[in-house]
């Protein structure tokens, strides 16, 4: 009897030893879709920046749209606001790890330069991460998930509120400009991205 729960024991432990690796798998996968796919979640954010400003710019020039385009700078100024203010948290919470602390000290100009344009796109800061070159930053999976959950309040509040606008601006029957029509589709990509 012994004997047999002996093996019943191995059985189930080397089970637990397959499901185990598995799993873990399956967290390196995610982790890598999240990391890299940042990389695309970037290069959307940056796009529908630049296309929101153009399309700010032009409604702004013009004098029936002139508080349309107030509201779109609003919209475009509180987003940028709210990316400075959590890369200085991140960056703080980042340097009370002690290697993350080392890695920042030893790369701070890298890191100063990765911050800069991570005001304009909270995820760039995982880019210190992907492993490239002197790109590795020790971050864990959780600050991955932070700076991809701070980029899509970002998002929020800086696409939909312009969508909205654009909508309306170009609802009075006014031929609806390239800009408008790349602004919209930047929006809504970087959104469902």
């Amino acid at each position: 009897l012994q004997s047999q729960m002996k093996k019943i024991n191995l059985e189930a432990a080397s089970d637990k030893s397959v499901k185990f690796q598995e799993n873990s798998s399956s967290v390196e996968n995610s982790f890598n879709y999240v990391q890299y796919g940042g990389i695309l979640s970037v290069i959307l954010n940056l796009a529908d920046l630049v296309t929101d400003v153009l399309v700010t710019t032009s409604l702004l020039k013009n004098a029936d749209s002139y508080i349309l385009g107030v509201f779109a700078l609003t919209f475009i100024a509180a987003p940028v606001i709210f990316n400075i203010v959590v890369v200085m948290v991140f960056s703080h919470h980042l340097t009370e790890k002690p290697a993350c602390r080392i890695w920042i000290e030893k790369n701070e100009f890298l890191f100063t330069f990765i911050q800069s344009f991570s005001i304009f796109s909270v995820e760039t800061l995982s880019f210190s991460s992907c492993g490239i070159w002197n790109l590795n930053l020790p971050l864990q999976k959780c600050d991955i998930y932070k700076l991809r959950t701070y980029s899509m309040a970002n998002n929020i509040l800086e696409d939909i509120p312009q969508l909205v606008i654009v909508i309306i601006a170009n609802s009075g029957g006014s031929k609806w400009s390239p800009f408008s029509i790349i602004s919209i589709l930047s929006s809504l990509s970087s959104l469902i991205w």
